[in-house]
């Protein structure tokens, strides 16, 4: 999207493993990564009510285990990974462990 010129000033986006900052094309792409360990504060100001006026974006990325978790929000997230915890406790599928497996690993020299 970025690199397609769409006028967007910042893309705030997910899914990466890894903390991830970029600026392509004057867009600025930020992605805090995963399990929630960065926390991503995004302040946009435009100066005038130009609308064709790039805005001044400061980004400043902060470890969430600088601070205190929330009670009322941990409470809210263990409700929340019920399902997930369950699959993760479950047997999906049941394996027979008659089957044997041959690896053979090449030889470095």
């Amino acid at each position: 999207m970025a690199a397609e010129k769409l006028g967007f000033p910042v893309i705030l986006a997910a899914h990466d493993h890894e903390l991830y900052l970029e600026e392509i094309e004057g867009c600025k792409i930020i992605k805090t990564g995963m399990d929630a360990n960065a926390i991503a504060v995004v302040d946009i100001v435009w100066i005038s009510d130009d609308r064709d006026e790039v805005p001044n974006i400061e980004i400043q990325v902060y470890d969430t285990a600088d601070f205190e978790p929330d009670p009322d929000c941990t409470v809210a997230m263990k409700e929340h990974n019920k399902p997930v915890d369950a699959l993760n406790s479950g047997t999906t599928h049941p394996m027979t462990l008659s089957l044997a497996l041959n690896l053979t690993l090449p030889q470095v020299s």
